[in-house]
């Protein structure tokens, strides 16, 4: 739920008496949500990152052939398949 309104929320496990409870914490920008307990509302957030965005995976890829196409010109210029323009000796 938090997360269709565009917030995270972390579980915290806690035990009391011998029983596992879990909290949870609650990040990101509550300005669109109404409130209605005054001393509960929180100040505007200061973080500049966005709260859903936490991280990424980098898988390796297999060797590709490389495909440049050579551009007329004294500088020796080509362009990579990403549409770079790189500077260098004839490939």
């Amino acid at each position: 739920m938090a997360q269709s309104l565009g917030l995270m929320a972390l579980p915290k496990e806690r035990t009391a008496l011998g029983q596992i409870y879990y909290r949870f914490c609650i990040y990101g920008d509550f300005k669109d949500i109404p409130l209605r307990v005054g001393h509960k509302i929180p100040g505007p957030r200061v973080q500049k990152r966005h709260v859903l965005r936490t991280g990424f995976t980098v898988h390796p890829l297999q060797p590709q052939q490389c495909m440049k196409l050579v551009l007329q010109g004294p500088d020796s210029l080509y362009l990579k398949s990403d549409f770079m323009v790189m500077q260098g000796e004839q490939p």
